[in-house]
């Protein structure tokens, strides 16, 4: 929802986000999404010096620097005029500035940080080192989004969960369910899952050229719904997998311990038509075939 042009912006950064009359923004952004707060800027150009976008809003005393317009992470916000400076807004800001519905006169630090952003004021250089010429609003680069320690916890088994005769004709599965179509969440990344593993440090640098075993594990027990057998229409096994990158992320692809041994787990899949495997049996092949499978090797 854009903003009354004529109404004088209030700026507040809360816990929240970033509120400019109770219009929500979060960096990074684009030059459209602040195009509908404060219209089209009255200057825009690329500086070729400093391999840089300046966008400028005059009339509002609010502009910004950034090297991607579709990205846009800073606003500057001119309080007072410094014509020492280049590339600042003729006119200053008219409007008031927030932290968490506080006045920032009365706040006194000049870094302040409140989740993924941060506001920064910026003092005249050889001056009063009180006096503020004008405020950045901005991403906080040391903000780090808290991890939930039970995200990888897994679900106690289901009746309703698909059992498998052969783990790598299931890891096959994962594949397409969690990392192609993503309907399998969550999404396992063997990084984010040792740093959150809580019983023993796991040293990916040191044991990621075999499979780990908290990783196999992982996917052992994990359960597949039988209502999401429809979905897998199609497998494809290379050595380029992303399962097998987050079991054992060095693998080279020189052994067979991902290969399939039976296939009697296709019983389970009546949607799949397509398949493309390790597997050069040519008996496996052509009886895969006779299922109604278009197999090849890969």
């Amino acid at each position: 929802m854009g903003i009354d042009k004529e109404t004088p912006f209030v700026i507040d950064l809360r816990e929240q986000g970033i509120f400019i009359n109770e219009d929500e923004i979060s960096f990074p952004t684009d030059i459209k999404r602040l195009e509908g707060i404060f219209g089209k800027p009255t200057q825009k150009h690329y500086d070729d010096g400093f391999f840089q976008w300046k966008i400028i809003w005059d009339n509002h005393g609010i502009c910004t620097e950034c090297f991607d317009s579709d990205k846009i992470t800073t606003l500057k916000i001119l309080v007072k005029p410094e014509k020492r400076l280049q590339h600042l807004p003729k006119d200053t800001f008219k409007g008031k500035v927030l932290i968490n519905g506080q006045p920032i006169d009365e706040i006194q630090e000049y870094s302040i940080k409140i989740n993924k952003h941060q506001l920064l004021k910026a003092r005249f250089e050889g001056k009063d080192e009180n006096e503020i010429y004008c405020y950045w609003l901005m991403e906080n680069l040391d903000y780090k989004e808290k991890k939930d320690k039970n995200k990888y916890k897994l679900q106690k088994p289901s009746r309703n969960a698909i059992q498998f005769a052969d783990f790598n004709f299931k890891l096959l599965i994962i594949e397409e369910l969690m990392y192609n179509q993503e309907l399998l969440k969550p999404k396992f990344d063997i990084y984010e899952f040792a740093e959150l593993y809580g019983k023993r440090e796991i040293d990916i640098d040191k044991e990621g050229y075999e499979p780990i075993p908290e990783a196999v594990e992982y996917f052992e027990n994990l359960n597949i719904d039988s209502k999401l057998a429809k979905q897998v229409t199609e497998v494809y096994q290379d050595g380029g997998n992303e399962v097998y990158g987050n079991i054992a992320p060095f693998w080279d692809g020189e052994d067979d311990v991902f290969n399939i041994t039976l296939y009697e787990d296709i019983k389970h899949f009546p949607s799949l038509k397509k398949a493309t495997l390790f597997c050069s049996d040519i008996k496996i092949l052509e009886e895969l075939k006779s299922k109604g499978i278009d197999v090849q090797t890969s």
